[in-house]
This record gives structure tokens, sequence and C-alpha cells, in this order.
């Protein structure tokens, strides 16, 4: 037979464990949450940025011939370089997205 009181010293190390075990999945739910919003932010931004990278890709070969250079369009920095008579390098920028990056190819009006 057991002392009186190891029982009770039993459960309030039980009831320690399961309230640590419960802190510890609150925190990785927080952290789970943050992160998907995080996700959702990153998602929005990149599909601006590549709306933006093909809107800038349909212009003409006159259009992107008389604007190279970089230029800020919203929370985008906006890169237009001609590599050759015909090809264009459009990139578009952001401190928070990875490049989005493309060569076109325009016909040079005769």
């Amino acid at each position: 037979m057991k002392p009186r009181g190891v029982a009770l010293v039993e459960a309030l190390v039980a009831l320690n464990l399961l309230a640590s075990s419960a802190l510890a999945m609150t925190a990785l739910a927080v952290q789970a949450t943050e992160a998907m919003e995080r996700s959702v932010r990153m998602g929005k931004a990149l599909a601006d940025a590549d709306r933006l990278l093909t809107a800038l890709s349909l212009l003409d070969w006159n259009d992107l011939n008389t604007s190279p250079g970089r230029r800020r369009i919203g929370r985008y920095e906006v890169r237009v370089g001609r590599i050759s008579p015909s090809l264009f390098r459009i990139a578009v920028l952001s401190d928070q997205l990875p490049a989005l990056e493309t060569v076109v190819f325009r016909r040079q009006p005769q």
C-alpha cells in the first residue's frame, strides 16, 4: 500500500505534464497560424507581381524601347533593359519577393 499523499503528488505531476503539453500545442498552433497568414500575404504579393510582369510583357516594341531603365510602379521596382534590337529583359523586384524576370521578343517596326 502506498503512503498517504503519493497519489496526490502523482496527480499533480500528471496535471503538470498535461498543462505543459497543452501550452506547447497552443504555441505550435499560434506559429502555424502566423505561417499561414504570411503565406497568404506572400501569395497575394506574388500574384500582384506576376500580373504586373504579364502586363509589361504585353507592351509593344515602341513602348519597351522608350522605357528602358528602372522605375517604381506601386510597391514594385520595374527594370526594363534592351538586350538586342528585338529582345527586352523585364524584371519586377520587391523586398519581400524573389525577382520575377522574363525576356520578350518584339519585332522592330520597319
